[in-house]
């Protein structure tokens, strides 16, 4: 992992891609909105946790998206997941 990712490099990674995923202009997207409310299903959230690992370097299970699921959410749980002792 590296440690120079912020909350802010995530949430705006997260927020591009809903917005390539499901064509969600930038503007009308929510951070404390649940995603589903963008379109996001099941299958969108393997794919959208599986991408977000792969980001931060760390394994995200689909089952996250929906505990955290607003962008805010997932986005505090990430960064303090990628900044665990062990994930580095």
């Amino acid at each position: 992992m590296d440690n120079t990712i912020t909350k802010e490099q995530i949430q705006n990674w997260f927020i591009q891609k809903i917005s390539n995923e499901l064509e969600v202009p930038i503007n009308e997207i929510d951070v404390k909105a649940s995603i589903t409310d963008f379109g996001v299903d099941s299958i969108t959230m393997v794919h959208l946790s599986a991408e977000l690992g792969d980001y931060v370097g760390v394994d995200i299970e689909p089952a996250a998206l929906y505990k955290y699921h607003t962008i805010e959410a997932i986005t505090n749980f990430v960064h303090n997941l990628s900044s665990s002792p062990g994930n580095e």
